[in-house]
């Protein structure tokens, strides 16, 4: 008969060596929010590397999170994402997130943001400043000039697009290189005029925004956000 054999297997626990954490999306976050106060968030994506060589993927209540300076980004309170709200005031080279594992603090890792801020006042263009009122008997052949009416008695006038655009930097937007972006799509609802009895602000139906004379005048233009703004 065969011999039996006997012994004993001991095996050791799978011990958490190093932690890796990025940014999901990007490490680079345009604070937006600060134009049309929608947050503007990245998550954090957090790997633990054990003894074994096994990778896994840690739960964001496994974590202990810290973000020294909040001043230009700011940190959610369960260590799963990053975000800026639009109560920020400046931007930043380098906002520094540090990860560790609650059982095990010494088992840590960071990841660096940038966040960039931007320069306030934003730049308003219209492709035609001057609006004029258009001739109703025989309207002029003018690519910007409202249709008139047949029989219309009160004055109509050309209309203008607008397009808003801004500046984004780093350290308060003060300093450093920046990034030029068109904004026309977040601010369309927030443009007003100083005098709405001369030009008004309307869509049109792609969502465009433009602006109508009214009757002669002087107005501004402006994103009301950032025209509140000091």
């Amino acid at each position: 008969a065969p011999a039996v054999l006997s012994g004993v297997v001991y095996s050791s626990p799978r011990l958490p060596v190093a932690l890796f954490v990025s940014a999901a999306a990007s490490s680079t976050l345009f604070n937006t929010a600060s134009v049309d106060g929608v947050r503007v968030a990245s998550a954090l994506a957090v790997t633990l590397l054990s003894s074994d060589g096994s990778l896994q993927r840690v739960a964001p209540l496994d974590l202990a999170c810290q973000l020294q300076d909040t001043s230009a980004l700011q940190l959610a309170g369960d260590c799963s994402s990053v975000f800026v709200d639009g109560s920020e005031r400046g931007g930043t080279d380098a906002a520094v997130v540090r990860v560790a594992l609650q059982s095990l603090p010494t088992i840590a890792a960071s990841v660096v943001f940038r966040v960039l801020y931007p320069v306030f006042p934003l730049d308003v263009t219209l492709d035609d400043r001057l609006l004029q009122e258009v001739v109703v008997a025989g309207v002029h052949p003018t690519s910007n000039a409202t249709q008139a009416p047949s029989g219309c008695t009160s004055p109509v006038y050309q209309q203008s697009r607008v397009r808003i655009e801004g500046e984004f930097g780093g350290i308060a937007a003060a300093a450093g290189p920046t990034v030029r972006l068109d904004l026309t799509s977040l601010t369309s609802r927030l443009l007003t005029t100083t005098d709405a009895s001369v030009a008004t602000v309307e869509l049109a139906s792609d969502g465009a925004p433009f602006v109508r004379g009214q009757s002669p005048g002087v107005a501004t233009v402006a994103v009301v956000d950032a025209a509140a703004r000091p």
